[in-house]
């Protein structure tokens, strides 16, 4: 495995594709890689398997070390944008502030007379 190249399938996979998808077997001619043209170009997940290759292709027609320099940093930028996005707070959701309880009244409208300890007499 290279750091750039064609971007591997799972096995029961490759055997199907190489039958259905032109071009899919020559994407081999490279060991695969963590990384690759396609890639960065949004082509990854579940997006058409005949870009990826058409791209998987044209990166191996035409690689060079610049080319893997460029796939790289575009990887790199990629990373650090998403850590950055996901690693950043989300806002607190906006509470309606809560009005202060009345002072505490009884029925007649009087404030509660002072509490009386039972057994010394004294005021609380």
């Amino acid at each position: 495995m290279s750091l750039v190249g064609p971007r591997p399938e799972r096995g029961y996979l490759v055997e199907r594709f190489n039958a259905s998808v032109d071009g899919y077997s020559e994407r081999h001619r490279l060991p695969v890689g963590l990384t690759g043209w396609a890639q960065v170009h949004g082509l990854r997940g579940e997006t058409s398997l005949r870009e990826r290759v058409r791209f998987d292709n044209q990166y191996i027609e035409h690689w060079s070390l610049w080319r893997d320099i460029v796939v790289l940093m575009r990887t790199a930028t990629a990373f650090f944008r998403s850590t950055k996005q996901s690693s950043e707070p989300e806002p607190a959701p906006q509470v309606a502030p809560v009005a202060p309880a009345p002072p505490a009244t009884t029925m007649q409208g009087q404030p509660p007379a002072p509490q009386t300890d039972d057994v010394a007499g004294v005021t609380a």
